[in-house]
């Protein structure tokens, strides 16, 4: 989609930044107001403008076909043509603030729109580097999150195996003390045996003294 303050640059129509976060304000073009006179607000974050004298307003659309007095559906037609290729965006616009920030980013992405300390085409060259500097940071996250995972992956897999054969080897310590033969019952089985024997023989038998 494209934004309100490339609208802007497209139709060389000059925003001055507020104190506000992504809020510009301008001259209404309809108004005719100069100098310090600011009716016209444009909000980047919403992608909206608003002229708190005429009472013009509507999305970036609208402000293209209001800046250059077509039709809504001219507008459209225009800005996203059927059939050809869209204006391109630079990777790094894609990117959420959430992306951004877990490189670091905290701020979001440099306006179109030139600050008053630079010439529009300095900003230019300015956010272009910005962008492709983003870009490679992204990419640079993204190889060390995979080999993050790799690695990790790795290590679950030799701890299961690890846990595996340490419970083999307790199952099988298990099953050879439960098959161990028990010389003290078979002790005493024999003992019972010989007495046995011994009264059978008439031979009274030797009293066992525990």
């Amino acid at each position: 989609m494209i934004g309100i303050e490339e609208i802007a640059v497209r139709n060389k129509f000059p925003l001055y930044p507020t104190t506000r976060f992504g809020q510009y304000k301008a001259h209404c073009p309809v108004c005719h107001d100069k100098r310090r006179q600011y009716h016209l607000y444009v909000s980047s974050v919403k992608d909206t403008f608003f002229c708190h004298k005429c009472g013009s307003k509507g999305g970036a659309i609208a402000f293209h076909a209001w800046l250059n007095g077509v039709t809504f559906q001219a507008a459209r037609d225009e800005l996203y043509p059927v059939g050809k290729r869209k204006f391109p965006r630079h990777p790094a616009e894609e990117l959420t603030r959430e992306q951004l920030a877990e490189i670091g980013f905290t701020n979001c992405i440099p306006s179109p729109v030139a600050p008053k300390a630079f010439t529009q085409k300095q900003w230019i060259l300015y956010r272009r580097r910005t962008l492709d500097w983003i870009w490679r940071e992204w990419r640079e996250y993204e190889k060390f999150r995979k080999e993050q995972d790799k690695r990790l992956y790795r290590m679950v897999c030799e701890g299961m195996k690890i846990e595996s054969t340490h419970s083999r080897t307790q199952q099988e310590v298990a099953i050879r003390v439960v098959t161990a033969p028990d010389h003290s019952v078979k002790h005493r089985d024999l003992s019972g045996t010989h007495r046995a024997i011994h009264f059978e023989q008439g031979i009274p038998p030797k009293r066992i003294v525990s």
